[in-house]
This record gives C-alpha cells, sequence and structure tokens, in this order.
C-alpha cells in the first residue's frame, strides 16, 4: 500500500481543500507584470529582503510566492546566463532545488503557516511566537547550498501581535541573502511597521477567461466540470479562483 505523504494526512491551513497546494503549481495564471517586476528586481540586483504580496483571496499571491522562492533557490547567482536569459520565473519541476522545496524539505527554506495540532486533531486558529521564531531559525544557519535563504508567511492576516512583532524584527535586521515573502489578504491592515520595511507588490483580480484557465489547471474534480461551467461560474467570482471554485 503506497503511504500517505504528510499533506494526504493532514490539513494544510494554506491550501484550499480538493485543490493542489501552491507548491505544487507549474503554472502562474495572470500576473506578468508582478512576475516581471520580480525577475527584474532580482536580475538587477535590487532585490528588497522582503517582499509583501497583497491582493484578494484566490488571485495567485502564494503561486507567485513560491515561484519567486523556487527560482531564486535554483539560481542562486543573479547574474548567471540562467537568470539574464529567463523569460519569466519558471522553474523546471526536476530541478534538486525545485524537488525538495515541493516536499518541504529544502534546507535553506521556511513555510510559515497556521500549523496541524495533533493534540487537538485540527488546525491552529493562528499562527503561533513560536512558529514563527522555528521558521526563522533558516536565516540565523549558514546557506547549505551557499545561496539564500528564504521563508514565505501564508498569511500576514494569521498573525498574531506576538508572532507579528517576532516577524517584524526580522524583517528589521535581516541577514545577508535572505528573502522573506509575505502572502496578505489585507495588507492595509498588516502591521504598519513591517509594511514599511517591505516592497509591497499588488495582484489585482483576474480576468474571467484567467479564472477559467486557472480553474482547468487545478485538474480533477474542478476541471470535469464542462467548459461552460466553468465559465458560467468566473463570471460571478469577482476575480477569484477561489470564489469560482
Amino acid at each position: 500500500m503506497k503511504k500517505k505523504t504528510e499533506d494526504e494526512e493532514f490539513p494544510e491551513s494554506d491550501a484550499l481543500a480538493d485543490a493542489p497546494h501552491p507548491r505544487h503549481a507549474r503554472t502562474l495564471v495572470g500576473h506578468k507584470a508582478a512576475e516581471a517586476e520580480m525577475l527584474g528586481a532580482y536580475r538587477e540586483g535590487r532585490l528588497a529582503h522582503a517582499w509583501l504580496i497583497g491582493g484578494p483571496r484566490g488571485v495567485g499571491k502564494a503561486t507567485l510566492a513560491w515561484r519567486f522562492a523556487r527560482f531564486v533557490l535554483a539560481n542562486p547567482d543573479p547574474a548567471a546566463a540562467a537568470v539574464r536569459e529567463a523569460r519569466d520565473l519558471y522553474v523546471e519541476p526536476s530541478r534538486p532545488a525545485a524537488r525538495l522545496v515541493a516536499q518541504l524539505a529544502h534546507p535553506d527554506f521556511a513555510l510559515i503557516r497556521r500549523e496541524w495540532q495533533p493534540a487537538t486533531k485540527k488546525l491552529a486558529s493562528e499562527i503561533s511566537v513560536e512558529a514563527v521564531r522555528l521558521g526563522l531559525q533558516v536565516f540565523q544557519l549558514s546557506a547549505a547550498f551557499g545561496g539564500w535563504r528564504i521563508a514565505i508567511v501564508d498569511s500576514a492576516e494569521d498573525l498574531n501581535r506576538n508572532s507579528a512583532n517576532a516577524l517584524l524584527k526580522m524583517v528589521e535586521e535581516p541577514p545577508q541573502r535572505s528573502l522573506i515573502l509575505i502572502v496578505s489578504h489585507r495588507p492595509g491592515q498588516v502591521l504598519a511597521t513591517i509594511r514599511s520595511r517591505c516592497r509591497r507588490l499588488r495582484l489585482d483580480p483576474l480576468t474571467e477567461d484567467e479564472i477559467v484557465e486557472a480553474t482547468i489547471s487545478l485538474g480533477s474534480p474542478w476541471s470535469d466540470a464542462g467548459q461552460d461551467k466553468i465559465a458560467a461560474a468566473a463570471k460571478r467570482a469577482n476575480g477569484s479562483v477561489r470564489e469560482a471554485r
């Protein structure tokens, strides 16, 4: 019998039920300008150490954050030919860095989110200060592969006062070659001191055609609904794949 993977066994707070986790997404639907902005900043050596990626729920913020993290870990030298010639942030899933990130096993990467609580058999209601401190330990160690150390926070709305302040300390005094990607559904409500130290990137709602494309890319059971039904849902979704589902 095939052993269940961790994400099959326990719910993940940063994933929608019956849909692939954003770390497994191979494509980014829409947001080409935002993707180009990130790639350009990295390529030109002006990468901010912290990014606040904001926008409505279900438009692809986490997908973009994971895409950027994979690219930087797979291409640690911004001056490399692969970075200069890249048209976007796509990384072949067969690359070692991509495989490790997909398995949540990359030593230079941390994911900070609400965690599954074995004692209560429920997801935590918020991101605890202990979870933030544990995730930020990645920045206290030398990079295992000599490149960047990266953390994704998904999402800022799940931080409480203490965990937000713990994150702020790292955002204020980041070590060299560190990158923190903060996903936020309501960036205006993020702690002002965190906002002021992040490069802000706003993702707009998707078009109806983009919602159809993104919904089909989720695979079964969503792609099985048929083009007409998906298109009808997209019209009522306010630019969000989450709402279309």
